[in-house]
């Protein structure tokens, strides 16, 4: 069961992301769309994007995950757009997820994230297409 099975639980989801009643019908097309990836015998990935996606800069840093919401130290789940598309990228020519939903989120929450970079390197966490393009530079 997904929030999308319960009619009050999708209302509060849709209500903390400050979305409208009316997205309902999409959540749940969504889920209704998934569903027939998955009873069908083609390859297929599906894609699940961090509850909160915006424009930001690429940064490479995030963590992939599958059915479950990824969220950061603090609670939150959230992706720019640029690292949103370098995880689609990266999908693409490298297939993990084949036939299976997956969902990208920060890898830490900011404060936490640059706190980590004044201490150390972390080059495990960049993904392969960010260190392409930081190489290239």
């Amino acid at each position: 069961m997904t929030n999308a099975d319960s009619p009050e639980e999708l209302r509060r989801g849709l209500e903390l992301l400050g979305l409208p009643g009316d997205y309902e019908a999409a959540v749940r097309g969504h889920r209704d769309a998934l569903n027939v990836y998955r009873m069908s015998n083609r390859l297929w990935t599906y894609f699940s994007p961090a509850g909160s996606i915006y424009a930001g800069e690429r940064t490479g840093r995030f963590r992939l995950g599958g059915d479950q919401l990824l969220v950061d130290a603090n609670g939150r789940s959230r992706i720019s757009f640029e690292d949103a598309a370098v995880a689609l990228i990266d999908e693409a020519e490298l297939p993990r997820h084949i036939q299976r939903r997956f969902t990208v989120t920060f890898a830490f929450s900011v404060e936490f994230f640059f706190g980590l970079l004044t201490r150390s390197n972390t080059p495990a966490l960049e993904s392969k297409s960010d260190r392409a393009y930081r190489a290239a530079k």
